[in-house]
């Protein structure tokens, strides 16, 4: 089933982009960090380099922030380069994100109950419509359609809150680093300059070495509450922690590409690609020297009705 889209860019919103060249992200707490400033300067999008991972894209974070960050430059000399259009990233990318509905409501009896009779009635009231039609693509997007409102109407969508794993006293220290740092960049002298800089370069210790330690504390945490709520048998929330702790991340927004590699962006040519795909596939030719596999030997086993004098036998 396929979620709604959510406009990241709208004539009622403003939208802040910006840049930075936050030198690595490869660090306890730097992204919490990241995040902290964008909320100060207001910012939606911004754009990392130097970040120290090994791929480059984009993400949205549990805060609603969006970054892109450009990675790891494979093959990439450093050297000055023209690029033609084909080569640069499409806006399209930050056009929309995706959201999903609170299927977790779909527990409470009530809830669940008013979702089923709202299914009904509206599959009820496009049941004719649907037998009328034979094109299998009109009546998928007829279901589709009907699933994605009444989701919409009685679930609603997930709101993701972000867990703060860093203590307050940590957020203090991040405080001072960026009045220290300010107090640098303010220096006039070389001599308030070699002082300033000193105090930051504490502080941003004082920082780093907070965070590892609040990093340490949220993980041991998270263990303990997945064991409890293994040994409850909530899979589900085992499932999410482990995932939360490994870092790994699905990859739902992927594109459809040609047998050269180029990306597919219309839907008419994407559904003759996956056609094409699948008839190359399942519609292999016969072997040309098929094998010749000879007959299992046949035992010598009684396959008729259980007597009871085996019963008995089996039995002593």
């Amino acid at each position: 089933m396929t979620r709604r889209p959510m406009e990241l860019f709208s004539t009622k919103l403003t939208t802040r982009i910006g840049t930075w060249n936050v030198r690595t992200l490869y660090q306890s707490g730097k992204c919490a960090q990241v995040t902290k400033e964008m909320d100060r300067y207001k910012i939606e999008i911004l754009g990392l380099s130097e970040v120290r991972w090994n791929t480059s894209g984009m993400t949205n974070l549990n805060t609603g922030h969006t970054i892109i960050y450009s990675g790891n430059t494979k093959q990439n000399d450093h050297t000055k380069r023209e690029v033609n259009k084909d080569e640069t990233f499409s806006p399209k990318k930050l056009v929309v994100k995706r959201r999903k509905f609170n299927v977790g409501k779909l527990k409470i009896p009530n809830i669940r109950e008013v979702f089923q009779i709202s299914l009904q009635n509206r599959f009820s009231a496009i049941s004719d419509l649907v037998i009328e039609e034979n094109d299998i693509n009109n009546t998928w997007e007829q279901t589709n359609n009907v699933i994605l409102e009444t989701c919409e109407e009685t679930l609603g969508y997930m709101q993701y809150k972000h867990k703060n794993w860093m203590s307050d006293n940590t957020w203090v220290k991040v405080e001072e680093r960026r009045i220290a740092k300010e107090k640098v960049l303010n220096a006039t002298t070389r001599q308030q300059k070699r002082q300033t800089q000193d105090l930051y370069i504490e502080k941003d210790k004082e920082v780093k070495k907070n965070c590892k330690k609040d990093k340490r504390n949220y993980v041991e945490q998270l263990a303990q509450e997945a064991e409890i709520t293994c040994s409850k048998g909530d899979m589900k929330y085992l499932y999410n922690t482990t995932k939360q702790l490994s870092g790994r991340r699905s990859n739902s927004n992927a594109t459809v590409k040609e047998k050269n590699g180029n990306v597919i962006t219309k839907i008419e040519e994407q559904l003759k690609r996956w056609k094409y795909h699948f008839e190359e596939v399942l519609n292999r030719p016969p072997p040309t020297d098929p094998p010749n596999i000879e007959g299992r030997q046949v035992l010598n086993i009684k396959t008729g009705d259980i007597t009871k004098t085996e019963v008995n036998t089996s039995i002593k």
